[in-house]
């Protein structure tokens, strides 16, 4: 009969814990809850960003003031018709406004793959034979020269964007950056082509560089000339702003 009073005692102690467990758990699922309804309310990872008109505003006008930098421009699944039988698959070099440029063309020729130095200085243009290597004029227009144009170069990708949504981007060269997606009509980056698809609109994702509002990089995904395939796309890249950059005709 001693065994009685002592089961109760198990049992009282075994109804305290379980009770115990029974409140916490309750706790937790309010906490939940809580949890739960409070990030219907929560701030959107966008919250707290500048709005993306505002930085495509600036961007513009930080970009309208830049009078040189470095580029480089990759096509991917497809090239872009230039002049004179050309199609570019890549180029990189330095720019300066309005009329100097130095760079490197992977390109295609009838078919065959070539690489090309150009030389755009006193309003001509100069590349390299690719078969001998030797210097000789190239009569056309390079559109890549409207890239720092106020009016009709890269800003226009800042002036013309529709549906802009502005996210936090990844550090590019050591700057942090805002990301910002949008749309622009084909026309606002003809410069890039020897001509834009009337009507045609290109998906695009910039980096702006949080300080000095200047893009670091475009993707432009679409095609924007008649002569280039549908799934086009191209990426791009800009740095070394204002820097001096020596170039001149060769001899």
């Amino acid at each position: 009969m001693a065994i009685m009073p002592y089961m109760a005692k198990i049992l009282q102690g075994a109804r305290g814990f379980f009770l115990q467990l029974s409140i916490m758990a309750g706790a937790c699922a309010a906490l939940l809850a809580a949890t739960a309804c409070g990030s219907e309310g929560a701030p959107s990872s966008r919250e707290g960003l500048p709005p993306a008109e505002t930085l495509l505003a600036r961007s513009a006008q930080a970009m309208a003031q830049v009078r040189s930098i470095r580029f480089s421009l990759t096509n991917e699944n497809g090239e872009t018709p230039l002049p004179d039988g050309l199609a570019l698959r890549s180029a990189k070099g330095s720019l300066v406004h309005p009329d100097k440029m130095e760079a490197q063309f992977a390109a295609r020729v009838a078919g065959f793959p070539v690489e090309l130095k150009v030389i755009s200085a006193n309003d001509r243009t100069y590349v390299t034979n690719p078969l001998t290597g030797r210097w000789q004029t190239y009569d056309y227009a390079l559109g890549l020269l409207a890239f720092l144009d106020a009016e009709k170069g890269l800003v226009q990708i800042m002036r013309s964007m529709s549906g802009p949504v502005v996210s936090a981007g990844p550090a590019t060269d050591g700057a942090e950056t805002y990301r910002v997606k949008g749309s622009i009509p084909a026309t606002s980056v003809a410069f890039m082509t020897t001509g834009a698809l009337e009507g045609a609109r290109v998906d695009v994702d910039i980096l702006i560089g949080a300080r000095d509002s200047l893009m670091r990089e475009a993707k432009l995904f679409g095609r924007i000339s008649e002569g280039e395939p549908p799934g086009m796309s191209r990426v791009l890249e800009l740095s070394s702003f204002n820097q001096t950059f020596a170039i001149a005709a060769p001899q």
